[in-house]
């Protein structure tokens, strides 16, 4: 564990906590706690925790205090920890990282937070590339909920986390709520651009268009899915993204699919 020579001041007789004593007073799992520390985390405590007086509070409610700001802290730290093991491909040892932050979270912070729908986000997401789509469907509908709780239904975290599970249903083959699901974040991302100024690039109309337009290229309705995959091209064309990068390469193959399967669609002998 790195030695944090910082410590809070919780009254007027100047009494120290160290960073392990505050993870006693988080009252969190013995089991999470022992990883945290095991994990050597660079913690910086966040602004004032290492030097505050409780003049005018009790020694209490500046714990208490102190405690969500750890807490956040902590789990700011875990995320990321979480998020470089994803990148490594790393999946499993992700998903443990971003359990034991949502447990801190939780116990500190309360269900209905921000923090919490972030890492059940990222959970779903671990759980998803695991292949446990079930539980992954799960955490981030858990995830949407308390996001609607906190930001309200127009937000673009709320889309966002639409989006994810509009590819997880995608995974189970329910195309048809998948497509629902994606068509509820481009609801939002247009009533963010209408109502607050945000561009298409900022609200990433593309991944809305993308993930409805593949709906409905599996549901073999050709027509709507090509729609989509040009909506998708003039947003690119918008923000001067070129004819050769990766995406618009995806889309312009994806398009000529729907083509050919349309063609082949009207060949087929009537019954």
């Amino acid at each position: 564990m790195t030695n944090c020579t910082k410590s809070i001041v919780v009254s007027n007789q100047s009494q120290p906590i160290s960073f392990e004593g505050w993870l006693n007073l988080l009252d969190i799992s013995p089991n999470v706690a022992n990883r945290i520390k095991r994990a050597e985390l660079p913690i910086v405590f966040p602004v004032n925790i290492g030097a505050i007086k409780s003049t005018n509070r009790c020694i209490g409610e500046t714990i208490c205090e102190e405690k969500i700001q750890i807490a956040k802290h902590l789990g700011e730290k875990l995320n990321a920890m979480g998020m470089a093991k994803a990148k490594q491909g790393l999946w499993q040892e992700a998903l443990t990282i971003w359990g034991d932050a949502l447990h801190v979270q939780k116990v500190i912070l309360g269900s209905e937070n921000s923090d919490v729908a972030c890492t059940l986000n990222n959970i779903g997401i671990a759980m998803f590339w695991l292949g446990r789509v079930e539980l992954a469907l799960n955490a981030l509908e858990e995830a949407l909920r308390v996001r609607r709780t906190v930001f309200g239904d127009t937000h673009l975290d709320v889309a966002a986390t639409h989006h994810n599970i509009g590819n997880i249903l995608m995974r189970k083959c329910d195309y048809f709520t998948a497509l629902l699901s994606f068509q509820e974040e481009l609801r939002i991302k247009k009533q963010l651009i209408s109502k607050s100024g945000k561009d298409a690039g900022d609200c990433d109309l593309t991944q809305a268009f993308l993930g409805i337009g593949k709906a409905y290229l599996k549901m073999s309705q050709f027509q709507e899915a090509k729609s989509n995959f040009q909506d998708a091209l003039k947003v690119f064309k918008d923000l001067d993204v070129s004819d050769d990068h990766p995406e618009v390469v995806r889309i312009l193959r994806d398009t000529k699919k729907c083509d050919l399967y349309e063609s082949r669609a009207k060949r087929l002998p009537r019954i």
